[in-house]
């Protein structure tokens, strides 16, 4: 009599064996992303035909912005002698990553602060606090996942890399 244990009984272990020895999974229907394997080591992957991965850029383009301001400071009301604005807590910028960026050799290290104690002039009759910021250049492109050997390409993903590179205080209107 065929029952659901006995077929549980044999079509497990021929299901096990089939994808132990690669039967059910081939390159020709398996995706790009599953055919990578990492190799901790030494940073090098193979795909599961033993061909070496290779990761490039492509697309790159370089940018330069500004962050918006983080507060530094309390609010100061000026009187008609005016006065000074002094800093009294740090802020920090550091790298921003996104999308596909692993791989791609990218520094990522790098932080931008502000310092507590930081004073600036203020003129007359003002509302204002102090802001910080930084200026961050912007790489983004794209990450193309590829076969060394054959040169076929298995992904090609977006990624966006913003380091600060220095940074700038201001004296910031309030209402």
């Amino acid at each position: 009599m065929i029952t659901v244990k006995n077929i549980t009984r044999i079509f497990f272990p021929i299901l096990t064996i089939a994808i132990a020895f690669g039967i059910l999974v081939s390159p020709s229907n398996a995706s790009a992303e599953k055919l990578i394997v990492d190799k901790p080591n030494n940073g090098a992957t193979t795909n599961m035909i033993g061909h070496q991965i290779g990761y490039k850029k492509s697309n790159v383009k370089t940018t330069y912005s500004w962050s918006s301001y983080k507060r530094v400071s309390d609010n100061l009301k000026t009187s008609s002698k005016g006065g000074s604005l002094t800093a009294n807590k740090s802020v920090s910028f550091s790298t921003q990553l996104s999308g596909a960026w692993r791989f791609l050799n990218l520094s990522l290290g790098g932080s931008v602060s502000s310092s507590k104690g930081y004073t600036l002039n203020v003129g007359p009759n003002k509302r204002v606090y102090m802001g910080y910021r930084v200026r961050y250049k912007t790489e983004t492109g794209y990450r193309i996942t590829y076969d060394k050997m054959t040169g076929r390409q298995y992904s090609k993903k977006k990624y966006t890399f913003k380091k600060p590179l220095h940074g700038e205080y201001a004296l910031r209107n309030y209402k």
